[in-house]
């Protein structure tokens, strides 16, 4: 299966803070689907609200788009289907993780993330052109 994984700037809290703050823009991290049978996106995300399961058709689509585009940074990756049998802490990258199946206990950040994704296959979606 296909997912986005978008990558942003968050207002965190607690200890959080110190492992995200190096990194502009990587804070945080959610996993975005399209459902081509419904025609709609689904975000998934966790966070010290909770889980948000979000579902954008239309105008709210649209807007997510826009978001990915101008906002966030998006790798697309095509996940594995494979059980992961390891406990974990349950915050924004575990969540991910498990999400894709990825199983290295040492990528504990959304920076780390990101690159592990970038060396495992993915693509860094909408990049802007440089005026060369």
């Amino acid at each position: 299966m296909k997912w986005i994984i978008c990558f942003c700037e968050s207002e965190n809290i607690g200890l959080w803070r110190l492992f995200t703050r190096n990194r502009k823009g990587f804070s945080h991290v959610f996993a975005v689907h399209y459902d081509v049978d419904n025609g709609t996106w689904h975000s998934y995300e966790f966070s010290t609200h909770g889980f948000r399961f979000r579902h954008y058709k239309d105008k709210e689509a649209d807007i997510l788009f826009v978001n990915m585009m101008e906002h966030w940074t998006c790798v697309e990756i095509n996940a594995e289907d494979k059980p992961i049998y390891m406990p974990r802490l349950m915050y924004c990258v575990s969540f991910v993780k498990h999400i894709l199946s990825v199983n290295k206990f040492w990528v504990l950040t959304p920076y780390q993330l990101y690159c592990e994704l970038l060396k495992n296959g993915g693509v860094r979606m909408f990049e802007k052109e440089t005026g060369d």
